[in-house]
């Protein structure tokens, strides 16, 4: 029972007067760490060898990025399960990610968990000034503890639970004529309006929302994490790749030669298995230029415009930073080589202390001569006994003259590191860890279909240094604290605020 952790295997002990059944013989972290987290390729790791190489003495150690789950036995892992459990809920019209948010207010504990997550945050760096940013963050470390005691209590006594089954959002769950917000609160107001005692029913939901995520994680009876490979698709190796198109190939050399590191889902094939139809072409090409290429010779003068254009209205800086990308050396080389390069969008980045430029181009591309209308395919759910199905319609959209026809070109996109120790590269290809967070932080289900499919071929070399945030562990030393804590980065102002007040005594918060 040693594995078992001390808490759990005392409590084990007790309930059942010293004969505890055999399923109990295999302990939590075993059945976690051999059912779900193996479900989607994380499995544990050389424990010693990873505290020798990191200097720490934690009961977890865990990056799920690195796609390692580490662990001390004699403890259970479930915060990282939760916290990993909670991002593959996705956030692209998950409908059960939007009632774990909803519902969390009603859990019983939600106050005092709330007041222990506000006051370390309070403690590291005051109140953030951002009130929403904030209470989100805290919230959402609320759900981690919920689903946490969630897990830990359907192993030791399972218990019968309704399952809701529609994890996406479709158009019959809403109202016209409402904003996305007020649709969502008048689809729950007229979920629960027949019950008499509202907030009790919102208890009993979450409560089988709960357990619905903690079966599906210790019974691997995936339904809300159910991502599969789709029919046809087969794996897709990067020589194979880049060899069926000679001249997406000669863009791709050409670029490495010029200092110019490939990113996005072909530098990915470098690094591991992904899969695609049979059918799929090349005609999207990424490229990280690294904040060293600016600051050579007339690059460095380009480089300081851009930083004079950058201001609080990011899509504004955007636009302006954009008038000076040709400048770059590296960009007039590509003009020089592919005239027809032309310069379509841009996008300023900042997340954390890392910022970029993304300067979007596209190479023999065709443009539309004047504004008029165009057929596009877009997917969407509807319900179909009392299932979400996704559908597929075609529409008409607007365009104007000037904007580039669909499918036509070579799209390049340009993500101009704005300040150093941002990347981590070899052999002219981006390492994969970085290409999969960005995927991973999209939340779409084809995103989480290449994580749980992919095993790198190479190994992250900062695999337990990476400093997105959401997806960075703190390991601490034997106490209470949850073991995935989000770091909160220093904000220059922190602003005093109210205390709390939970959204169930005057309103909702989402």
């Amino acid at each position: 029972m040693e594995a078992q952790g001390e808490k759990i295997a005392y409590y084990l002990w007790d309930k059942y007067a010293g004969n505890v059944p055999d399923r109990f013989m295999k302990s939590l972290n075993d059945q976690l760490v051999d059912g779900f987290l193996k479900d989607f390729g994380i499995t544990a790791t050389e424990y010693n060898d990873l505290k020798e190489e990191l200097g720490i003495d934690a009961y977890t150690a865990s990056d799920l990025v690195a796609k390692a789950i580490a662990y001390e036995k004699g403890h259970i892992i479930t915060p990282e399960v939760a916290y990993f459990a909670y991002q593959m809920l996705g956030k692209q019209n998950s409908k059960i990610r939007s009632n774990l948010r909803y519902f969390i207010y009603n859990w019983e504990k939600f106050d005092e968990r709330f007041a222990h997550h506000r006051d370390i945050i309070k403690d590291r760096v005051g109140y953030i000034r951002d009130a929403k940013k904030w209470k989100n963050k805290i919230r959402d470390l609320v759900i981690l503890d919920f689903l946490k005691e969630n897990i830990e209590k359907y192993y030791i006594n399972p218990t019968q639970f309704r399952k809701e089954m529609d994890t996406k959002w479709v158009g019959k769950d809403f109202k016209d004529n409402m904003n996305l917000w007020e649709k969502f609160v008048a689809f729950i107001e007229e979920l629960l309006s027949s019950f008499s005692n509202k907030n009790k029913k919102r208890a009993e939901k979450l409560n089988d929302l709960g357990l619905s995520i903690a079966d599906e994680i210790l019974n691997r009876n995936y339904e809300y994490f159910k991502y599969e490979l789709s029919e046809g698709q087969i794996q897709k190796y990067y020589e194979n790749t880049i060899d069926s198109d000679p001249f997406a190939k000669d863009i791709v050399e050409f670029g490495q030669k010029n200092g110019l590191i490939l990113t996005g889902s072909l530098a990915l094939r470098k690094a591991g298995p992904i899969y695609r139809t049979a059918d799929e072409t090349l005609h999207d090409i990424d490229w990280v230029v690294p904040y060293d290429i600016n600051f050579i010779g007339d690059n460095i003068n380009v480089y300081k415009k851009i930083e004079n254009a950058v201001g609080p209205d990011l899509a504004a800086s955007a636009e302006m930073a954009k008038e000076f990308v040709p400048q770059f050396g590296w960009y007039k080389k590509f003009k020089q080589k592919y005239p027809s390069m032309r310069l379509i969008n841009s996008f300023y980045d900042r997340d954390g202390n890392r910022e970029s430029l993304t300067a979007q181009a596209v190479i023999d591309g065709d443009f539309y001569l004047e504004n008029g209308t165009h057929e596009k395919e877009v997917s969407y759910y509807v319900k179909e006994d009392g299932r979400p199905v996704k559908k597929k319609k075609t529409i008409l959209v607007s365009h104007k003259a000037g904007d580039l026809i669909p499918d036509t070109g070579y799209v390049i996109d340009f993500f101009i590191r704005l300040q150093p120790g941002q990347d981590e590269h070899e052999n002219y290809f981006k390492l994969w860890k970085e290409i999969m967070i960005a995927k991973l932080k999209m939340g779409r289900d084809k995103d989480f279909i290449d994580w749980k499919a992919f095993t790198a071929f190479v190994k992250s070399q900062d695999a337990f240094n990476f400093n997105y945030e959401g997806f960075r562990h703190i390991n601490y030393e034997k106490n209470d604290l949850n073991a995935f804590e989000e770091t909160i980065e220093e904000e220059p102002e922190l602003l005093e605020r109210t205390e709390y007040k939970s959204p169930c005594e005057g309103g909702v918060a989402f």
